[in-house]
């Protein structure tokens, strides 16, 4: 049971590793888009992250406020960017991307604020 436990997260691990590290090489050396374009779908990733994650707070109240939240701002993109990469346009798989990278970046917050408590 530990060890299918272990194993998951190791593959959740490297599942995130694989496509941060397919999209940032698609990023830096193959695409064509200025800094600017890539900040615009950074900051509207970030903004449709915080109405999702928010929104779950707002529905669940003061008792599933965490859980209301995880639930409307969790989203399993790992797999639309796999999809993006491969069959479409890479260029696709950038607001996916910074998704991923905003979702973790929260729910680490959220470790870290259980832990440290």
């Amino acid at each position: 049971r530990v060890l299918f436990r272990s194993l998951s997260f190791f593959l959740w691990i490297t599942l995130l590793y694989l496509v941060t590290s397919k999209s940032a090489h698609y990023m830096f050396y193959e695409s064509h888009f200025s800094w600017i374009y890539l900040i615009k779908v950074a900051l509207t990733t970030l903004l449709v992250s915080v109405l999702n994650f928010g929104l779950g707070r707002v529905l669940g109240g003061s008792r599933f406020f965490q859980e209301a939240s995880q639930c409307l701002g969790q989203k399993n993109t790992a797999f639309t960017v796999w999809i993006c990469l491969e069959t479409f346009n890479p260029s696709i798989a950038l607001g996916p991307m910074f998704y991923i990278v905003i979702q973790n970046l929260y729910n680490s917050w959220l470790i870290s604020k259980k832990t440290i408590s």
